[in-house]
């Protein structure tokens, strides 16, 4: 009687570490699920919004001295888009992503001019100025990270295996 509570007791165990690592791919599936819901409905409108960003940044490019304050303004509203771009795509996907979010950070330390920057950020030289430089690769980046979700997009209209 002995030996048959001391196999149940293993089968069970077994049962337990079974069920433990179905479980534990039942949550890597959902994760996968939730990636897909995000790009398939919030993706569109987050995209409509990166796309506005770039169409009025590109314009006020065209007179980046006399648009400085807008611009700054523009690139710090790019921060919460991206914040909700990265919760639809996948690590393999975020190159693109990684580079503008990087560039976009900066604005939390970019100043339009010397003027405008607290003195102890002078003193230990923690600031940026708002230069065209770094509105160029900004705006390269989002362009590109614009690219790059909209070949996403048509890639997995085209994936059979949804």
């Amino acid at each position: 009687m002995a030996e048959l509570a001391d196999i149940l007791t293993i089968i069970g165990f077994l049962i337990t570490i079974l069920t433990f690592l179905k479980v534990i791919n039942n949550s890597k599936e959902i994760k996968e699920l939730n990636k897909k819901n995000f790009f398939i409905n919030r993706l569109p409108e987050n995209l409509h919004d990166l796309k506005k960003s770039s169409s009025k940044l590109s314009v006020l490019i065209s007179q980046t001295d006399n648009n400085k304050k807008e611009i700054l303004i523009e690139i710090s509203g790019l921060s919460p888009i991206l914040k909700s771009i990265k919760r639809s795509l996948k690590k393999e996907d975020l190159e693109h992503y990684n580079l503008l979010k990087e560039e976009v950070d900066k604005h939390k330390k970019t100043y339009i001019s010397i003027d405008d920057v607290a003195w102890i950020r002078k003193l230990t030289k923690n600031f940026n100025l708002l230069e065209e430089a770094y509105i160029d690769k900004t705006y390269r980046y989002l362009s590109t990270l614009i690219t790059d979700i909209e070949n996403m997009n048509k890639d997995y209209k085209k994936d059979l295996l949804k």
